[in-house]
């Protein structure tokens, strides 16, 4: 489930980088998805056997850590939200 409209993602098997990016606003940009909305990000265990970290720009994760699915909630006043997922990332998010 996506709170907003997808720009891009994409998956780097080798490194097991997930990048995506979406705005708030609805497809039909009628309206915009009211701040805290949540988008929930699949992370499988076959690409992450031993856990993920996710750098979040205009948004933050509110599920618990190592969750299968990732629930990011948008931060007030954001028109974009960014998600980087990989092993090896410094933990970084930011309302």
């Amino acid at each position: 489930m996506i709170a907003g409209t997808p720009h891009s993602w994409g998956f780097d098997r080798n490194s097991a980088t997930f990048t995506f990016h979406y705005s708030t606003q609805s497809a039909d940009g009628m309206r915009s998805f009211p701040s805290g909305s949540v988008t929930q990000i699949a992370t499988p265990r076959l690409s992450y056997p031993d856990g993920y970290a996710a750098q979040v720009s205009g948004g933050k994760v509110v599920s618990r850590s190592g969750a299968r699915v990732m629930r990011v909630a948008s931060c007030p006043g954001a028109s974009e939200v960014s998600v980087k997922v990989a092993p090896a990332l410094a933990p970084a998010q930011g309302c």
